[in-house]
């Protein structure tokens, strides 16, 4: 992710687990999904639950996709600046 920026489109603005995030993604990049799942993780003891989807360019989890350490082929993920 890189340093968020200000004066986006608010239609692509998303919030997760309470931080707005601006989320973009080329034109290539499917957003109609073809299937939704929720799991649940348990990670050293603590029990969270991770959205997964699937389109037709590929399969896409809220884990990841807010993650400072993943980053998904054709889409930008930045942390909103606060209005």
């Amino acid at each position: 992710m890189s340093s968020p920026r200000r004066g986006s489109d608010p239609s692509q603005l998303v919030k997760f687990e309470g931080t707005n995030y601006l989320v973009e993604n080329e034109d290539w990049v499917s957003t109609t999904p073809l299937s939704s799942t929720r799991v649940k993780k348990i990670e050293m003891g603590k029990v969270s639950y991770v959205d997964i989807t699937t389109t037709e360019t590929g399969t896409y989890s809220t884990d990841a996709m807010f993650s400072n350490h993943i980053q998904y082929p054709g889409i930008s993920v930045e942390r909103a600046l606060a209005p």
